[in-house]
């Protein structure tokens, strides 16, 4: 994963999370742990729970849990890039809501 152009991002999910990404990017806030702790998450998420279309509580904390071996701090900085994620991604659903259909399916 040295160069961008090798991540393959999953769903649409995962497009979303590029556009977060660019747009975190356009304001000079991006930082490389940042792509790291989402594209992980993306790939977690499609290995996991491939029909999930939004993530939800069980699924994120799985993925944590999946983080043990990390120290506290490190947990806690992904937790904190999720977070930034999902507040983008209710955005983006209250934007497009009512074009797309999301569906928890655990």
């Amino acid at each position: 994963m040295k160069s961008e152009q090798k991540w393959k991002w999953h769903g649409e999910m995962g497009s979303l999370m590029e556009k977060h990404l660019a747009l975190r990017a356009a304001m000079g806030r991006v930082s490389v742990a940042d792509k790291y702790a989402l594209y992980h998450l993306n790939t977690f998420m499609h290995e996991h729970y491939p029909k999930l279309k939004v993530p939800n509580r069980i699924a994120i904390l799985h993925y944590l849990d999946s983080k043990k071996k990390l120290p506290l701090s490190g947990r806690r900085n992904y937790l904190v890039y999720i977070r930034q994620f999902c507040r983008f991604f209710n955005v983006a659903i209250g934007r497009f809501g009512s074009k797309r259909k999301y569906k928890i399916v655990n």
